[in-house]
Parts: C-alpha cells; structure tokens; sequence
C-alpha cells in the first residue's frame, strides 16, 4: 500500500505582520515548509508529496527552492478559495485507491518522522487516524450572558497530519463544501463515517503568531 501526503500551505504572513507568507517564514535558517516537506521525506523510503500552495505564490516557492538547493522531490498543486477546495485539488492528484492519505498543515514544521509513521500505520489499521493531544489549561463555556467551567478532560486538541484510508478520504470529498468543514476530519464525519483518534505530539505546534515562531527556534535548537 503507497501512501500520500497532502501539505496545505496557503497561510498568510499578516499575523506576523510580514510581507512574507505564513508557510515562507524561515525558522532556524529556512522556510519553515522545506521542515515540513523534509519531516516527510524521512518517513519513509518511498512517500508521495504534495504541496497546495495559492497560485500567486507557486513561482515564489520555486525561486526559494533554488535559493536553498531543495532538491525533495514533490508535486506542487494550485490552492482553491478554502482548505476544503484545496485539499481537494490535492487529492485529484492521488489517483491510487488502495492507499493511505495524510493532509497536513504545512505551518507544522515541528512533526516528526516517528508521529508521521504512527499516524500512517494506524490510519492503515483503522480507516483514519486524527493526533490528538490533551487540554492542560482550564476550559470555560460562555452561556449567554456569563460562563461555566466544563471538565478538560472531556476535550482533546486536534493535529495533523489527519491520515485516512483512500476510499474514507475520496468519498467524503465529493460532498459539497460546507462551512462547519473545520479540518478533514468534520468532512469524513459529515459523510457518517467515524474517526478514529491517536495520540499526538505537544511539540507538533501549528505557527500562528510571531512568539510560536520563537519557541518553535527553541523547540530546534
């Protein structure tokens, strides 16, 4: 059984208050996607890599390839108007059935090889695997006018990569986008099929904000 990896990587750079885009921000000396890009390189022998990038930026990343002498083999796809379109670009590039599909984002720059493995195995295993980490933080609900305290331990935070099965993937993505798509995982529950959880990493943190960035370059370091 192949297996595919699908990065999306259409975040902006505004939240860093940067001209650059989110997926180009160099982390420890290079673009956090090359960590990204190279984290699944290692995996395995052999994995399939495709990138989603917004069409404006695709000769941007090609220049910066060179830039860097990034010679990771992978497949570049134009991006659509939501994650869902674009994940859905991607998939059409994977026209095996018999095989297991990651998407990941491709502001994680910090997975690794072992997390990847696990989450392939299992999604091989059981349809889909979702990385999941605990809440370590207290949790309030607001209700109306006020709030109330829920039990943490009840919630999970949600990672990727998201690795399904091809056949769990492809049919779920032939619904109609909708906005309550939050990540692949609400696609294949939307199309009354269950996922199927596995620990995460707290380290496999998704870079938002210019202080992630930091402790991201500790984290390497």
């Amino acid at each position: 059984m192949s297996n595919h990896v699908i990065i999306a990587a259409g975040g902006s750079g505004s939240r860093f208050s940067s001209d650059v885009s989110k997926q180009f921000v160099n982390l420890a000396g290079k673009p956090m996607l090359m960590r990204t890009i190279e984290a699944f390189h290692q995996s395995f022998e052999k994995i399939n890599i495709i990138v989603v990038l917004p069409t404006d930026q695709i000769q941007h990343w090609e220049s910066l390839c060179e830039d860097h002498n990034f010679d990771i083999e992978h497949k570049i796809v134009s991006g659509g108007l939501q994650r869902f379109d674009s994940v859905k670009n991607g998939l059409a590039e994977v026209p095996a059935r018999d095989c297991t599909i990651g998407i990941h984002d491709g502001a994680r720059p910090l997975i690794t090889p072992e997390l990847i493995r696990r989450a392939f195995e299992h999604a091989s295993e059981n349809g889909s695997a979702i990385p999941v980490v605990p809440v370590t933080e207290s949790l309030r609900q607001l209700e109306g006018g006020g709030s109330r305290t829920v039990n943490r331990d009840e919630f999970r935070l949600v990672q990727t990569p998201q690795c399904f099965k091809a056949e769990v993937i492809k049919a779920a993505f032939e619904t109609e986008y909708d906005a309550s798509f939050t990540d692949e995982a609400t696609v294949v529950e939307a199309n009354n099929t269950p996922v199927s959880l596995m620990d995460g990493d707290p380290q496999n943190i998704k870079i938002t904000t210019q202080s992630d960035l930091e402790l991201a370059e500790k984290l390497l370091s």
